[in-house]
């Protein structure tokens, strides 16, 4: 978002679908939020104006520290609110996520979770994380949390990141941790955002933002070495080193992987930046005959002056030369007070190499949205997807429409 107060956010949303070269409306969304500019209430109607019918709810509940307590998406009919799915967070006094559960009503109706994972953390004596487990939610027995992963032997650098640490996986059938891998000499060259990242666990993230992110933050650190127990010693399995340049950015990292005696060139991905943000990720395998890195595939980025995304481009070598995968364009237009109006975002048709209209959210303020809402509504044209969701939600925008930036 480009501000946190309540004036830039929209107070409606309108969810059309692409038919018959025009753009339907579906559904309405009225939305309001707490005195901090936080998502507090979406309400869903069928149509705009006189006669709407509001055919379902979404609450949102933070923790007094501020972090996303629930989510909760309820339908509604005659008046009447059934609950259909709920998300559920829990946070220990440091602030880290201890669970995270998706409830929905079972045959009678009551509220049971089918997914989830919790973690359980451990403190050395400067109040780091010594161990953590994560458990999943057994949905096929419902019989309570079950152990899946534990990172113990946690040891730190100066910067208060993890330079070394251990992996396991439980045994269900043997009851017992086993699968053990030994992660050391780790660097974080994009960033240490916190101990979840060592998870492969579940990503809540509801992202309103006008534009597409570029966010290359990845679940597990860019250098490491790590080895796997044999039942006797530790043995070399896989190395993961980065460069740097002189801004702290990461440019290139290559991957090795054990063979024998020897580390052997598994692949490399090599980053370019422009000023405005990363240029291009370009990935690269080796080739053992050519005992050459040969390109795969390569992702191209451009900006608008503001630095919002204007193209993003999908290629991959054919041996010979690059071949285009998939692409789309990004252009807004703007208002007579310098407010976002649109966003238009095209599509390249692989066949007719062509660039159709994909989504196109028009942006309009101080509309009114239903009538039985009392807010004074800014409405914006959107389709909104998937909902509801435990993952991104993307919101796409109108098509047949001009825009530019």
């Amino acid at each position: 978002r480009s501000s946190s107060t309540v004036e830039t956010m929209p107070d409606s949303m309108h969810f059309s679908t692409w038919e018959n070269n025009a753009w339907q409306l579906e559904e309405v969304a009225g939305l309001r939020y707490d005195t901090r500019g936080r998502m507090q209430h979406m309400l869903m109607y069928d149509r705009p104006g006189a006669g709407s019918r509001q055919f379902g709810a979404v609450d949102y509940h933070y923790t007094p520290a501020g972090e996303l307590g629930s989510y909760v998406f309820s339908t509604v009919f005659a008046g009447l609110r059934r609950e259909e799915f709920r998300l559920e967070f829990q946070y220990d006094a440091q602030g880290n996520k201890t669970s995270g559960s998706i409830r929905m009503p079972d045959s009678t109706g009551s509220m049971v979770t089918v997914f989830g994972d919790s973690l359980a953390y451990t403190y050395d004596q400067r109040n780091r994380i010594s161990s953590a487990t994560l458990y999943v939610f057994d949905f096929i027995n419902f019989t309570g949390w079950i152990p899946l992963q534990q990172i113990s032997h946690i040891s730190w650098d100066g910067s208060n990141r993890p330079e070394a640490f251990e992996s396991a996986y439980w045994d269900d059938d043997v009851q017992q941790w086993d699968n053990h891998r030994l992660f050391t000499h780790i660097k974080w060259g994009f960033g240490w955002n916190g101990f979840s990242r060592l998870f492969n666990t579940m990503h809540f993230e509801l992202d309103f933002s006008l534009y597409e992110p570029v966010d290359f933050r990845f679940d597990e650190p860019s250098a490491y070495l790590s080895q796997y127990f044999d039942g006797s010693r530790w043995q070399d399995e896989e190395l993961r080193d980065d460069e740097l340049d002189g801004q702290g950015r990461v440019i290139t990292i290559r991957n090795f992987y054990h063979t024998g005696s020897q580390w052997a060139s598994s692949n490399l991905m090599r980053f370019d930046y422009q000023p405005l943000g990363i240029g291009s990720i370009t990935t690269y395998l080796y080739d053992e005959n050519s005992a050459q890195y040969v390109p795969f595939d390569r992702t191209t980025y451009r900006y608008h002056a503001n630095g919002s995304m204007a193209t993003k481009e999908g290629e991959q070598h054919d041996g010979n030369r690059w071949q285009p995968l998939h692409a789309k364009t990004y252009s807004y237009s703007r208002n007579a007070a310098g407010q976002v109006s649109s966003q238009l975002v095209r599509e390249l048709d692989l066949n007719t190499q062509l660039f159709n209209n994909y989504s196109l959210a028009a942006f309009f303020y101080r509309q009114p949205v239903a009538a039985s809402s009392r807010d004074q509504a800014r409405s914006i044209p959107m389709e909104v997807y998937p909902n509801p969701t435990s993952g991104m939600v993307n919101i796409g925008i109108g098509e047949d429409h001009t825009a530019t930036e």
